[in-house]
């Protein structure tokens, strides 16, 4: 009898092993792989798809997602291209080409490759040379130098290209064979003289200004007048003119005639009198009347004149000594020879 109870004892724990594996290989209260569900409780559990942000709509990601069931927002779609660096700009990822805009458009870590934004540049010739860098073109084309040229001026004689033609002192500036090329005006008691750096000399009489250093005071040796930029003079008798190579001309000294064209007094300093104009040829200079002899003599005899026969206390002495004086003594002999016949 106890054998039998054994047996059946055995036979309960054989069965209920037999159970417990076969429910546990038939998957129950778990998932199911094929249908989602739970077999304990039949529910669906749902699985959301991710979505990449593309603010600018170009087609491409910096990267950033978000992981939901229904669209965050207007800025994320389901797919995009990974490598955006800037997702707020559609002109700017890795499918664009780059250009000279100061950004980097196709995303490479290389804002402006290829175009040689910051190198030194020089725009202009000789004195109008001027030095840059090159910066991008308003339409990111290309570069363009930043500087800008210099202004041309007349050609002198100073071994430089002044007139940025690309010629150095052309035109013979410098006169023969090369030398220095200085302008000299004598008058009858100053002379004037223009340097090759374009400064004005002048020495010798100066009763009425005309050397033009604020004096009345005559110079024996040279005295500045002017410290550049004076491309010729001419003296007259008493009075002085230049023209400076802005084609401006200034004038100084006796004004007795007007000659001066200030319509004032004379003066002892150099005084604007009017533009020239500097043409199409450079600047314009005044021919030198003093190297005609004949010319300036005849000027000193009419000054001569006038001075002679003015109003002045001085004239008037002279009026006195060589022509009533000599007179009156004429008269006084007559009067005694006719006395004496009679």
């Amino acid at each position: 009898m106890g054998t039998w109870k054994n047996f059946v004892g055995l036979s309960f724990l054989v069965v209920g092993i037999v159970v417990v594996f076969g429910l546990s290989s038939a998957g129950c209260g778990k998932k199911s792989s094929q249908t989602g569900k739970t077999e304990e409780t039949g529910k669906t559990e749902e699985k959301c798809p991710v979505w990449f942000k593309d603010s600018d709509k170009d087609g491409y990601t910096d990267g950033t997602t978000k992981v939901a069931c229904e669209k965050p927002s207007d800025e994320y779609v389901s797919s995009a291209t990974g490598g955006d660096c800037d997702d707020n700009d559609p002109n700017i990822n890795p499918g664009k080409a780059e250009i000279c805009d100061n950004k980097d458009n196709n995303c490479n870590g290389q804002p402006d490759e290829g175009f040689n934004v910051g190198q030194s540049c020089t725009v202009g010739v000789g004195e109008c040379a001027r030095t840059g860098q090159f910066v991008c073109k308003a339409d990111g084309s290309g570069t363009e130098c930043n500087a800008v040229a210099g202004t041309p001026t007349t050609e002198i004689c100073d071994g430089k290209d002044n007139n940025c033609n690309g010629q150095t002192d052309e035109d013979n500036v410098c006169g023969i064979a090369g030398g220095p090329r200085a302008k000299v005006s004598a008058g009858l008691w100053h002379t004037c003289a223009v340097k090759t750096d374009g400064s004005l000399w002048c020495w010798g009489s100066n009763g009425y200004g005309q050397l033009g250093d604020g004096t009345n005071t005559g110079r024996t040796t040279p005295v500045q007048i002017m410290s550049s930029g004076v491309s010729s003079v001419s003296l007259g008798l008493w009075h002085t003119c230049a023209v400076k190579t802005d084609g401006s001309l200034w004038c100084w000294g006796r004004n007795n005639h007007g000659q001066l064209g200030d319509g004032s007094a004379w003066k002892n300093t150099p005084v604007y009198i009017m533009n020239l104009g500097s043409g199409g040829g450079g600047a314009p200079s005044i021919r030198d009347e003093s190297s005609f002899g004949n010319r300036e003599q005849k000027q000193a005899n009419i000054e001569q004149k006038h001075t002679r026969y003015g109003c002045s206390s001085a004239n008037i002495v002279f009026y006195v000594l060589h022509l009533i004086f000599p007179a009156f003594i004429l008269f006084a002999l007559l009067k005694r020879r006719f006395f004496v016949r009679n």
